[in-house]
């Protein structure tokens, strides 16, 4: 699962049955700068972590660059300054809780039920909370 995820909730997600690599993680990327802002407008900076398909060749580099996108990693080995890693935690919570009842959505179609539950609980209310616990503080 990839989720873009922004002070106003998730902007956009895609959900993939196999491994997550360079190929499709650019892949991704591409079709996110659509719903990007030039810099300094909302939206304009791409932060990642330092996984290793996050290492991302100069073509996708200079797409972000003409588009006017920034793109910044967090600090190595801190996933505690990392929003996303706080909605990934709470998708999880949410799901394990919802598994009785959900069991024949996520049986029918998992990668909707996914996508479903990323943007449920990544709406702006509980973006903010998981960009203030990664002390990310933006007025506004």
């Amino acid at each position: 699962m990839l989720p873009a995820y922004t002070l106003d909730g998730v902007i956009y997600c895609e959900v993939y049955e196999e491994n997550t690599d360079l190929q499709v993680f650019e892949g991704f990327l591409e079709r996110l700068l659509p719903f990007c802002g030039r810099y300094p407008a909302p939206k304009s900076v791409v932060f990642m972590d330092n996984a290793s398909f996050h290492n991302i060749t100069p073509r996708i580099k200079d797409l972000f660059a003409e588009a006017g996108v920034l793109v910044q990693y967090t600090v190595p080995y801190s996933p505690d300054l990392s929003p996303i890693k706080y909605l990934f935690r709470s998708v999880k919570n949410v799901i394990r809780k919802r598994s009785r009842e959900d069991a024949c959505l996520i049986q029918g179609d998992f990668k909707s039920y996914l996508r479903m539950q990323v943007r449920l609980v990544g709406n702006k209310r509980v973006a903010r909370g998981h960009f203030k616990k990664a002390q990310i503080h933006i007025e506004g």
